[in-house]
This record gives C-alpha cells, sequence and structure tokens, in this order.
C-alpha cells in the first residue's frame, strides 16, 4: 500500500509538472478599459471680461475634459487587435482628440484632430481679434520588413478669423490719416502630404521622407465713411486679395554608430510656388471726387535646403572631441505686376500708374563649432573649442534712396566651453559659457550680431528631494542697426517628498532684461518717418509653489501658486492661484472641485480683472475584463 501511494504521487507530481511547463492557453474575447472626467464650469468675472477673454476664453456650461479608451482584442482578428481612444478639453477653446487603431506586425493607423479658438480683446486701435483653426491629421505605419517601416500621412488645416485693423485713408492727403477699425476677414486652408521610409539595422539608422504642400488664402479689408477733405463725399475702400503657396519638400536623416564614433546627418530641402491676386475699388475726394480701382498680380519661386549634422569621436576614455555643423541656403524671388487706376469724373481726368518690379533675397548661412571634453577626473569633466559662422545675404530695395541694408557677409566667431563638476552622487555645479552666435535668423535682423551667453548651476539631489539654484546672462548687440539686447536671469527652485502621499515644489525667478532696437515709425500728422527706439527695460519676479497631498485613502488635494510681477517701463501684477479637491466615492467613481482664482492688473490701463472659475466634476475608471467568445 504505501509502495501504491508512492507511485500515485510521482504520477501525480509528473503531471503537474508537465501541466505547469505547457504555455498557457490564448486568450480569446476583448478587454478594455476606460476613464472620463466630466463636470461643469462656474465663471465669476469682476472687471475686464474682454481680457479675461483673451487670456483664458472660458465660458460656462458642461465640459468633458479627459476621455480615453483601450481596448486589446484576443482573438485571431485578421485587420485589428489594438484600440485607443482619447479626448481632452472638449468643448473648451483647445480641444484635442486622437484614435489609433493597429495590428501588430500589419499596421498602425492614427486619427487626431485639434481645435483653437483665440481672442484678443483690449483697449486702443488694434482692439479685437477672432481667430479659429481646425486641423485634422491621419497617419500610416506599416511594417514592411523586420528593419523597414513605410510612413504615410495627410493634414488639413483651416483657419479663419477675423481682425479690425489700421489702414491709410486717401494718399493724396498731406498728412496721410489712418482709418481705424477697418474690418479685415481671412481665411487659410492648408493641406500637407507626407511619405516616408524608416530603416533600422545594427548601428545605423535612417529616414527619407517626401511632402507637398498646398495652401490658399483669402483675406478682404472693407471700410466705409465721411471723406478728410470733403465730408459731403463718401471715402471707402474693398480690397480682396487671394493668394496660394504650394510645392514639394523632402528630407532625409542618417545615424551611424560604429565604435567611438557617433554620426548624425540631417537635411531638409523645399521648394514652393507662390502666386497673389488682388484686386479693389475705392472713392474719395482730394481736389475733387475721384473713383480708384487696383488690380495686381504677382508671382514668384522660394528654395530652401538646410543641412546639420553632428559628429562625436572618443578618442580616449577620457577624451572626446564633438563637432557640429549647419548649413541653409535659402533664394526666393517675386515679380510684381500693379496697376491702379484713378478716374476723377467732374474734370474729367483719368491718372494710371503702373509698377513692374522684381524682388530678390538670397541668404546662405554656414556654421561650423569644434569642441574638446576632458574628463579631467572622475567627478570633473571640462570642454573647449571654437565656433565659427557666415551668412551673406541679399534682400530687396522697398524704397530706393533709403539707408536701409541691401546686401552684405555677417562673420561671426568666439570661443565657447564647460564644465560638469559631481563631487557626490548629489551634488553637481555645471557652467557653460558661448561667446559665439548669430542672430539674424529673420530678415529685419540681418546685419552683424555679437552674441554671448554664460549660464552656471548648482543643484542637490536626494531620494525625497532636490535643490536648484542657477544663472544666466545672454546678451546681444548690432552697432549698426543700433539695436541691443541684455537679459539675466537668476533662479532657485526646490522639491521634497517626504512620503508617497505628499510631494512639496517651489521656485523663484528673477529676469532684468534691457531690450533696445532703433526703426522708424509714422506719428500723426507728419508723414515723415522719424527714428525712434523701442524695447522694454525693467524686472520680471516668479514665485511658485504647490503641493499634492493624499489625505485619506479616499480624499486627495493638490494646490498650486503663482505671483509674478513686472516693474520698469510698463507694470504688471498677475497672482494665479489653484485648488483641486477630490473624492473617492467607490471603487470607481471620484467627485471633486477645482477652484481657481486670477487677478491681472496693469497699471494705467482699465483693463483688469479678477475672476474665480469653479468646476464641479465627476470622474470614473471602468475596466470591464474580458468577455469570452462562446
Amino acid at each position: 500500500m504505501p509502495r501504491t501511494a508512492l507511485t500515485l504521487g510521482l504520477i501525480a507530481s509528473a503531471v503537474a509538472a508537465q501541466q505547469t511547463t505547457q504555455p498557457p492557453p490564448p486568450q480569446r474575447g476583448f478587454d478594455w478599459r476606460a476613464n472620463y472626467t466630466f463636470g461643469y464650469r462656474f465663471l465669476d468675472v469682476d472687471g475686464s471680461k474682454n481680457r479675461f477673454d483673451t487670456d483664458y476664453n472660458l465660458h460656462e456650461g458642461f465640459r468633458l475634459s479627459e476621455l480615453r479608451f483601450d481596448g486589446t482584442i484576443h482573438t485571431d482578428n485578421p485587420v485589428l487587435d489594438r484600440i485607443s481612444i482619447e479626448g481632452h478639453d472638449v468643448a473648451d477653446p483647445y480641444e484635442r482628440a486622437r484614435a489609433t487603431f493597429a495590428k501588430d506586425g500589419l499596421y498602425e493607423a492614427r486619427f487626431d484632430y485639434q481645435r483653437t479658438r483665440n481672442k484678443y480683446r483690449a483697449s486702443g486701435d488694434f482692439n479685437r481679434v477672432d481667430r479659429k483653426e481646425w486641423i485634422t491629421g491621419y497617419g500610416l505605419e506599416i511594417p514592411l520588413g523586420d528593419d523597414v517601416e513605410l510612413t504615410a500621412g495627410f493634414s488639413r488645416a483651416d483657419r479663419t478669423g477675423y481682425w479690425l485693423v489700421n489702414r491709410i485713408g486717401n494718399r493724396n492727403l498731406t498728412p496721410l490719416v489712418r482709418v481705424p477699425g477697418v474690418d479685415s476677414p481671412r481665411h487659410v486652408r492648408e493641406d500637407e502630404a507626407q511619405l516616408g521610409l524608416r530603416f533600422h539595422h545594427g548601428s545605423t539608422s535612417w529616414s527619407v521622407g517626401g511632402d507637398y504642400l498646398n495652401q490658399r488664402e483669402n483675406a478682404r479689408w472693407s471700410y466705409s465713411r465721411a471723406a478728410t477733405a470733403n465730408p459731403a463725399f463718401t471715402e471707402s475702400e474693398d480690397t480682396v486679395s487671394d493668394s496660394t503657396l504650394e510645392g514639394p519638400g523632402g528630407n532625409i536623416s542618417i545615424r551611424h554608430t560604429a565604435g567611438p564614433l557617433d554620426i548624425s546627418l540631417r537635411g531638409r530641402g523645399f521648394e514652393r510656388q507662390r502666386r497673389i491676386v488682388g484686386r479693389g475699388s475705392g472713392t474719395g475726394f482730394d481736389t475733387a471726387q475721384f473713383n480708384s480701382t487696383l488690380q495686381s498680380f504677382s508671382e514668384g519661386a522660394a528654395r530652401t535646403y538646410l543641412v546639420d549634422g553632428t559628429i562625436d569621436y572618443e578618442l580616449q576614455p577620457t577624451l572626446t572631441l564633438h563637432s557640429d555643423l549647419r548649413y541653409l541656403d535659402h533664394t526666393e524671388h517675386l515679380v510684381i505686376d500693379q496697376t491702379d487706376t484713378t478716374v476723377y469724373p467732374t474734370v474729367p481726368t483719368t491718372a494710371t500708374v503702373y509698377t513692374l518690379r522684381t524682388q530678390r533675397t538670397t541668404s546662405r548661412r554656414r556654421e561650423a563649432s569644434l569642441e574638446l571634453e576632458w574628463q579631467a577626473h572622475p567627478a570633473l569633466w571640462v570642454s573647449g573649442g571654437w565656433g565659427w559662422s557666415q551668412e551673406k545675404l541679399r534682400v530687396p530695395d522697398l524704397e530706393s534712396g533709403d539707408s536701409d541694408f541691401l546686401r552684405g557677409t555677417i562673420v561671426e566667431e568666439g570661443w565657447l566651453g564647460g564644465f560638469l563638476w559631481k563631487p557626490t552622487a548629489a551634488w553637481s555645479l555645471r557652467g557653460r559659457y558661448r561667446e559665439f552666435g548669430q542672430g539674424g535668423v529673420q530678415l529685419h535682423d540681418i546685419v552683424d550680431h555679437h552674441t554671448r551667453l554664460v549660464s552656471v548651476k548648482l543643484r542637490h539631489q536626494q531620494d525625497h528631494g532636490y535643490a536648484e539654484l542657477a544663472a544666466e546672462h545672454r546678451r546681444s548687440q548690432n552697432p549698426i542697426a543700433d539695436s541691443r539686447t541684455a537679459n539675466t536671469t537668476w533662479s532657485a527652485s526646490a522639491g521634497y517628498n517626504p512620503s508617497e502621499k505628499l510631494s512639496l515644489t517651489g521656485s523663484y525667478a528673477l529676469a532684468q532684461i534691457d531690450s533696445r532696437t532703433r526703426t522708424t515709425f509714422y506719428f500723426d500728422p507728419t508723414p515723415t518717418p522719424v527714428s525712434t527706439l523701442v524695447g522694454f527695460h525693467g524686472d520680471t519676479h516668479n514665485w511658485f509653489g504647490s503641493v499634492d497631498w493624499q489625505i485619506t485613502e479616499r480624499l486627495k488635494c493638490s494646490a498650486q501658486g503663482t505671483y509674478t510681477t513686472v516693474s520698469g517701463d510698463f507694470e504688471v501684477d498677475m497672482l494665479r492661484v489653484a485648488v483641486d479637491a477630490s473624492l473617492q466615492l467607490n471603487r470607481a467613481g471620484r467627485i471633486g472641485l477645482r477652484v481657481e482664482q486670477v487677478d491681472y492688473d496693469e497699471h494705467r490701463n482699465p483693463d483688469d480683472y479678477d475672476a474665480w472659475i469653479f468646476f464641479v466634476y465627476f470622474s470614473a475608471e471602468l475596466n470591464a475584463g474580458q468577455f469570452n467568445r462562446r
């Protein structure tokens, strides 16, 4: 009997061992999980509602602030095994949504949607802007093998807006008189398609792609009022501009790592064709009543190539050579063919002005830097090097006889370096110096620019917190255009997590800014431009603090506050405090209240406000588990 029991026990053990080594049966069915947050927002705004709409553009009502659904199919579905849908800030000015469908090893398809609504409401001449933007995107990724992937995409952006702008009235009068509050509706539709390949094998990866852009824009300006010279007649304008911008583009990137060598190269190029058709009519009175018409056709092209690369080479275990290379080649031309016709019916006289002008812009820029990094000590790294850049520029002569910059060559060079010291795992001190850099990316900053950058940062890191001190100074000057900018920033920040249930952070930053640029302005009533120095000189202080506290297993609270004050050429004080408290009702649901208070005060300006924002919400997490196919 004992032998029989032993034999049965050995057989049972063998069967159990065999069962444990067998793979589990395949899962079948559909798993899904979801979470959402929705609620109702209350607003109480005291002061300038227009300024509040400019900053926040929030309104009362029900809102779906977050929604996410993830599903996994465990059946032998030939086309789909993963689904993901998410949405954020639905019914608010900044809506976002995304849906993803995928089959492992076959494809991944993505749909994106974004809607943005912006307003500008303030005192002054430019006192109203309404702008809406819708962006939809489609993406597809298809594996062609273990190392190659095909990517494709299409996006459409629709931007529509309404502006109130200033226009110049009758140009035959002296002085020129501006017309404020001119209606200017605008609409832009932009379509872009992309197609590319991605490859990765061993230590080499590359990608290549092409795209095509098609943009259509329509803008209009119209007004009607009593003529300045004789109010018995009407002064009016109705001008329409239709433009197109389209053309192909391409990009390529390569990265290769082989032993001590790491090379990365990226290239981008595109060609664009531009057409602008303008037409308009107007009426007015100077020495007599007149009617005017405008016919304009402009056509041109632009070509841009950009190449940049980085090379890292480890000369020794403690010595690394780093190099950056950049190249830009941009050329464009635009031919303007315009006819202005003015008819004086009471004289009678007809005056025609014909304009044919070709504008050309050329920019070629080369930039290179070489830096050597040395680990002088297990806790100390130092680096030093040299940088050089050259830019050749040619811009259109918009007004003959003036002193504006037309063409030239910019050369900038200087030293760069840095250090990192880590005496312990908790402490680190780093610094950076750069006396090399080129302003002048935009065409209004196209002359010699000297840039200097100095930064230093001290950080202490522990398991339960950190503390950091930082300082940075940037300075650029342009003696030809009489422009200079100096920006010095001092900051301190800290974070402390005494437990998993409590987290504290705080920071302070001081930015000292001195920016001056000489330009020309037209001041009423004289038509003569006046050389004017514009910019900002002042200090900005910013305090920030936050706390996250899991009070009990069911109750949690978070709060944050920011106070910003600006003093100098203009003065602004802004306080923002937000508190969010929520209570777990059951395993899936949570109810909460989010309160935000914003106090905005701009000195010598009526656009101040004090706003309270309340959001009562309910959030839940759902998990239906698995439904087995029967």
